[in-house]
C-alpha cells in the first residue's frame, strides 16, 4: 500500500500503479525466492529484484498506510541515515542496480533515483481459473456527494444499501 503522505485526499490518483517503488508496507509471498539484502533501501532493492525477473509489483493507492515521514521520529533506522548515511544508502542501492539507479541530490540531501521505465512491460499473471468480471461489484455501496441525503442515493426500487 502506498503511504497516505504520497497520495493526498484532494489529488486524484489511480487505484493502483504497476511496476514502481513499493515502500516498506508490502504483502509478499513467504515462499518467494527474494530476500531483503543490505542495510539500506531493502524495500526498493526487493522490488527491483522482483521486477528484473519479469514479475510485477503493484502499489495500491485505493488502500493507504498512515506512516510518518522518514527521519521525523527518533528510533528505528534513524541513526543509519545521519551524517553520511543518506549517501551510503544511495551508493548501496546503486552498487546492486547500476543499470537503473543514479545518485542525485534532492531536498538538500543525497538520494537515489530509480528508472522504472525498463519494467513497464511487466504484466501480472492471473492464477488459472480466475475470471475478472466486466462490471465492478460494489457490494451494495452507493457513492454520494458530501451533504447529499442518504435516501436520494437509494436505488429506484427502494432496496436498502
Amino acid at each position: 500500500m502506498n503511504y497516505e503522505m504520497f497520495c493526498p485526499r484532494k489529488r486524484k490518483a489511480p487505484p493502483y500503479v504497476l511496476n514502481t517503488r513499493v515502500y516498506s508496507n508490502m504483502l509478499i509471498k513467504t515462499d518467494a525466492p527474494y530476500r531483503n539484502r543490505g542495510v539500506y533501501n531493502d524495500d526498493t532493492d526487493l522490488c527491483l529484484q522482483i521486477l528484473k525477473d519479469g514479475h510485477c509489483v503493484i502499489q495500491f493507492n485505493c488502500f493507504l498506510a498512515k506512516k510518518l515521514q522518514t527521519m521525523t521520529v527518533k528510533g528505528g533506522n534513524t541513526d543509519i541515515y545521519q551524517d553520511d548515511g543518506r549517501l551510503l544508502m544511495a551508493q548501496e542501492l546503486q552498487r546492486r542496480h547500476p543499470d537503473v539507479v543514479k545518485i542525485t541530490r534532492k531536498w538538500n540531501r543525497w538520494q537515489h533515483t530509480v528508472d522504472y521505465r525498463p519494467f513497464r512491460a511487466n504484466r501480472p499473471i492471473l492464477r488459472p481459473g480466475v475470471i475478472i468480471p466486466a462490471e465492478p461489484n460494489n457490494y451494495g455501496m452507493v457513492l454520494r456527494k458530501k451533504g447529499e441525503r442518504i435516501d436520494s442515493a437509494l436505488p429506484e426500487d427502494g432496496a436498502a444499501c
